[in-house]
């Protein structure tokens, strides 16, 4: 009886099936990999400085606390997050290095009620005669909202800078020291070069320094690191790199340079980390007040073809960007309720916010013109942004409202406060690059969710700038003020 030809067709099948399963191999990688692509991997949490040459000079016991009237202020700290504390101080009472550290939930901190003891390393100390402190939590438990660190001789005569970075690990997992604290020392040079690092997972990566010229705007450049918001750090998150290259770091003139370079891995191991299109090509800054009457014109690195050119303006006084050109191209200008122009009233200063931008860049551009509804000396924060594929879109922009109805044009504050809250917005895409504008008489001292890419002011210091690149958290950010005035601000996102 003759056989019907599917029925042959299916035991032709079945016969190849059975003849690959019997030959399979199975490749193993060399390192196993987590799966993690649908998640962010490791995420920023906060940047906090506290310059504290009035308030902690001198003290063997320096105490940074969020609570209303803390010292120089600070941001309430995330469950489960990786802490890294790095001090800097001169040397002038010969001991202002750090030998403890904690964090606590009470304003008043110390061992006895500590929510976490922090890890310190061997501290440096250079020819500038200055202390480089680095200590860490690697998983800090509670939200505390003060830390405390202690000096055997007084943190410094003259200066005592405290900064704390936050990290939130892969969710689900748990952080650990990887590599490092690496000391790096030199007596003189310019540039600089950091630290090599050889990470055995996907890692988030540190280099930060002391440097000697201190007239020089300090920038860390190569390897994919991006400079924090004074320049003295850098980071480098969801790196799958088993080495990675000495970032070089600029000062003006040859000098003394210091750092510790150190990575942390969480126990997710190598992972496929998030999505990173995105990067970025250039920041060019103007942010001591550049006189506009009312065109000025910006320097930048020869622009690239196909980029995103972004600008920020800050000014003390109502006037914000009317126009911005280039060599070849016409920026949009945003205006009106919800777009990130606004003026308003930070205690007492008004300050004037805006922004401009190109979605498809020509190469070659070597500065902006740019004009201000009025005369006026703004600050100016530029970056260029390019991505793997696809074209450049803007996604969402706004802006503070205040307690006036939204449908109404307002120049709305949020209320004084230690803590006040930045712009939520609704991302339409899934994967932003998003741009933050903050307006604090007096400065704002860090922000979560959005890092202080360097440099932090647009003008200094009433108006900071904040960047995030691979983004899909557009949420309201905390920026720490320890004026307690009112403030505002604006944010935009493009995908």
């Amino acid at each position: 009886m003759k056989r019907p030809i599917a029925h042959l067709l299916l035991i032709v099948v079945a016969a190849f099936v059975l003849c690959a399963f019997q030959r399979r191999e199975t490749i193993v990688p060399s390192r196993p990999i987590t799966s993690l692509i649908s998640h962010p991997g490791w995420q920023w949490v906060q940047d906090t400085y506290a310059i504290s040459s009035v308030g902690c000079t001198n003290r063997t016991t320096c105490t940074i606390s969020a609570s209303p009237g803390g010292f120089n202020g600070a941001l309430p700290m995330t469950a489960g997050t990786l802490r890294v504390l790095y001090v800097l101080s001169d040397d002038g009472n010969s001991g202002s290095h750090v030998a403890s550290a904690y964090d606590c939930s009470a304003s008043s901190c110390n061992s006895s009620n500590a929510t976490d003891t922090f890890t310190c390393g061997t501290p440096i100390h250079n020819s500038g005669n200055d202390d480089v402190s680095i200590c860490w939590v690697a998983n800090g438990s509670g939200t505390p909202n003060t830390y405390t660190f202690s000096t055997s001789a007084g943190c410094g005569t003259s200066y005592c800078a405290a900064y704390l970075m936050e990290l939130l690990p892969p969710s689900g997992y748990t952080a650990s020291l990887d590599v490092g604290p690496t000391a790096n020392i030199s007596t003189g040079c310019a540039p600089c070069t950091g630290v090599s690092l050889t990470p055995s997972a996907t890692d988030a990566c540190f280099q930060i320094a002391d440097w000697g010229d201190g007239q020089s705007i300090p920038e860390w450049n190569g390897s994919g690191y991006i400079s924090d918001q004074s320049g003295i750090a850098a980071f480098l998150l969801n790196t799958g790199q088993t080495t990675i290259s000495a970032p070089s770091f600029t000062q003006g003139s040859s000098n003394y340079f210091s750092n510790f370079g150190l990575c942390f891995k969480s126990s997710a191991g190598i992972f496929a980390g998030p999505a990173t299109p995105f990067s970025m090509v250039q920041v060019q800054i103007a942010n001591t007040g550049t006189t506009c009457n009312s065109t000025c014109t910006l320097s930048i690195d020869p622009t690239k073809a196909g980029d995103l050119l972004f600008l920020f303006a800050g000014t003390e006084s109502s006037s914000v960007l009317s126009s911005v050109t280039s060599g070849s191209d016409t920026f949009t200008v945003p205006s009106g309720l919800s777009s990130c122009a606004k003026s308003a009233s930070s205690g007492g200063q008004t300050i004037g916010l805006s922004c401009a931008y190109v979605l498809s860049s020509h190469s070659g551009d070597t500065s902006l013109t740019i004009t201000m509804s009025t005369n006026a000396t703004p600050g100016f924060w530029f970056m260029e942004v390019s991505r793997l594929r696809g074209s450049w879109t803007l996604d969402t922009q706004g802006q503070t409202l205040g307690a006036l109805d939204a449908r109404i044009p307002t120049t709305g504050t949020n209320p004084a406060s230690y803590l006040p809250s930045g712009v939520a917005l609704t991302l339409r895409g899934n994967n932003d690059a998003i741009f933050a504008e903050f307006a604090d008489s007096g400065g704002a001292c860090g922000s979560t969710l959005l890092p202080w890419i360097f440099p932090q002011y647009v003008l200094n210091p009433d108006v900071s700038g904040f960047a995030l690149l691979n983004s899909m958290n557009a949420s309201a950010e905390t920026y720490c003020n320890p004026q307690d005035n009112t403030t505002f601000g604006t944010k935009i996102a493009f995908k």
